[in-house]
């Protein structure tokens, strides 16, 4: 099955909340990314709060390759990280937990 467009999900998001622009309109072209690792508590809840508030996101596994990419180019070494596309190229991030929920519900 094809991976949904981002046009295909802004969509949906904006079906179940007409009101409110996407998420992913603010993003352009690109999607939060989650750096998470695979017995994090923590991991599992900011991706249970990103699917219950419809944000669509990337998951980057520490010990993948998109994991590690991150991890050398900005030199996070906690997770959950979540990484906030800035622009074409670039994003900003956020390591503190309540941080990240914070933001996840402003945004939802």
């Amino acid at each position: 099955m094809p991976k949904p467009s981002h046009a295909t999900i802004t969509g949906v998001i904006k079906e179940m909340n007409p009101a409110k622009p996407a998420v992913t309109e603010v993003f352009m072209n690109q999607e939060l990314k989650l750096l998470t690792t695979f017995h994090c508590s923590r991991c599992k809840q900011v991706k249970k709060e990103l699917m219950d508030a419809g944000i669509p996101y990337v998951e980057c596994p520490a010990d993948d390759k998109s994991g590690i990419e991150l991890v050398v180019k900005y030199r996070v070494m906690t997770a959950p990280a979540l990484f906030i596309p800035e622009s074409d190229e670039s994003y900003r991030y956020i390591t503190d937990f309540s941080e990240i929920l914070k933001y996840i519900h402003e945004n939802a």
